[in-house]
């Protein structure tokens, strides 16, 4: 059987076809991983960037966290910190216009050096008491968060608006280390 140089032309294209079409069948999953480690690559080059600047302004950021450390309150290994703070957040709520009508104090807790104590409280109000109760617990306290917040009616309809709800208040602070003596030591003398 002899094929005629027009089957012939037809076999190489029709084989020419089929070895690319496999080829790129093959080629195909191989180029999207390639795509897929390129933009690792170039996201892993952009987080080695931003860590490097970071790195960069360590003293900065270690001398904004000691000042932020010596601005925060210290109260002695003994004191009942809750009390002390819930006296200073009533104080805070009464100059805006908030009633807090329960308070519910966590367990402290030890966080590296520092201790936290989050606050739970029922509260009752005008959105502008509130509005300035936040203002001022945020303004005047480096050491004070608002971690949760809700708010509803609590005034009938065609009275005027008040709101009801609750909130919850993460604070930060130290405690004194104290020597055998009873003293308080510095920090830096352990």
């Amino acid at each position: 059987m002899k094929l005629s140089p027009r089957e012939m032309g037809l076999g190489f294209a029709t084989l020419a076809v089929l070895l690319a079409a496999g080829t790129w069948m093959w080629a195909e999953p191989r180029f999207a991983a390639l795509e897929e480690v390129r933009k690792q690559k170039q996201s892993s080059r952009e987080i080695i960037q931003r860590s490097e600047m970071l790195l960069s302004r360590e003293e900065q950021w270690r001398e904004r966290v000691e000042r932020l450390r010596e601005s925060l309150p210290e109260y002695a290994d003994d004191e009942r910190v809750a009390s002390t703070i819930m006296k200073t957040l009533e104080a805070r709520a009464e100059e805006a216009g908030i009633e807090l009508l329960k308070a519910t104090p966590e367990k402290e807790r030890p966080v590296g050096e520092l201790y936290e104590i989050t606050i739970n409280y029922r509260w009752e109000g005008s959105l502008n008491s509130l509005v300035r109760f936040l203002y001022n617990l945020q303004g005047k306290s480096v050491n004070m968060e608002i971690g949760k917040l809700s708010a509803g009616p609590a005034s009938r309809p065609g009275e005027k608006l008040r709101l009801k709800g609750g909130l919850t208040v993460d604070v930060a602070y130290t405690r004194a280390v104290r020597d055998e003596g009873g003293e308080v030591a510095d920090a830096e003398e352990e």
